[in-house]
């Protein structure tokens, strides 16, 4: 059974970031503007919350440990850039 917060207590981070996403959204009334910067501001935490798991001690230990986050984060951190990127362009189409 997954659970969002897991033994090695890597869950709890990619929980915050669903809530900043959210928290974020909510603060910008779900506008265009507010939203892209909400969305910019969780791709970082994405990079930084990758960047924290993959130097890890308990991440070391797993082959191919590091560079696997790596490469998660950074995957969903593009996902992140790509709705920033899409609430850029309704901006700019609201006028």
């Amino acid at each position: 059974m997954t659970t969002i917060v897991r033994d090695d207590g890597n869950g709890i981070g990619f929980f915050l970031l669903i809530m900043a996403a959210a928290v974020g959204a909510f603060a910008a009334w779900f506008g265009a503007a507010g939203m892209a910067r909400t969305m910019l501001g969780v791709a970082i935490m994405q990079a930084l919350l990758g960047l924290a798991i993959a130097t890890a001690p308990v991440t070391a230990s797993v082959p191919d440990g590091p560079s696997r986050a790596l490469l998660f984060s950074g995957f969903f951190a593009v996902l992140w850039l790509i709705s920033a990127a899409c609430f850029r362009v309704a901006v700019k189409r609201e006028g």
